[in-house]
């Protein structure tokens, strides 16, 4: 019996660290981009209307952000990126006022953000974290902090106002265009549409 148990140990453990390769080696085909190339990966994604997801990386944190970070989870990280579904979910929501060229602010915020926190939320069962800084207005982006491959994954992102006038560095095509503000519930609370969004256990 105690025999069979061990077996079952090794076998569980092994699929453990052959999950964690995948994971890994998932990671290294992250293609990283320019700010231009991401320009282009913002309009894409808008546009693309299927179902597969993409993800690219859009820069590295700084010293001083994985300083912060580490604060807040215990663990520095290295590399920022986005996907597709992160960038149509806070374009496309007019409620969250963000328009394409407010995507491009996305390192910026993390890398000199004016207030960073953990959320008490969990996202797709990562901790995330909030990042906040005044471009123009307000702006926050979301991370999830993926620990094991280094990685923070931006799947959300809102302004509280906007104030846009001097930043045309991306014009926004039409259809995708808000001067609604956030409701002040969306501010409070990232997950007022999270599906996939739970609370951490303890």
């Amino acid at each position: 019996m105690g025999a069979q148990c061990g077996v079952e140990w090794v076998m569980n453990e092994h699929q453990r660290k052959l999950e964690e390769l995948n994971r890994i080696n998932r990671r290294r085909k992250t293609v990283s981009v320019s700010k231009e190339e991401y320009a282009d990966f913002i309009y894409q994604s808008l546009a693309d209307q299927s179902r597969q997801d993409k993800r690219v990386n859009i820069g590295k944190t700084t010293d001083n952000s994985k300083d912060c970070i580490e604060q807040l989870i215990g663990k520095r990280i290295s590399n920022i990126d986005i996907t597709k579904s992160g960038i149509r979910h806070a374009v496309n929501k007019q409620a969250h006022n963000v328009k394409p060229n407010d995507m491009l602010h996305a390192v910026d915020v993390i890398n000199n953000a004016d207030k960073t926190s953990l959320s008490d939320e969990q996202h797709q069962d990562c901790d995330v974290l909030v990042f906040r800084k005044d471009i123009n207005g307000e702006i926050t982006f979301l991370a999830e902090a993926h620990i094991l491959n280094d990685y923070l994954s931006i799947f959300n992102a809102w302004r509280k106002k906007a104030e846009r006038s001097t930043d045309a560095t991306l014009a926004s095509p039409p259809g995708l265009t808000s001067e609604t503000n956030l409701p002040q519930a969306a501010s409070n609370n990232f997950a007022q549409d999270g599906k996939n969004v739970k609370r951490k256990n303890g």
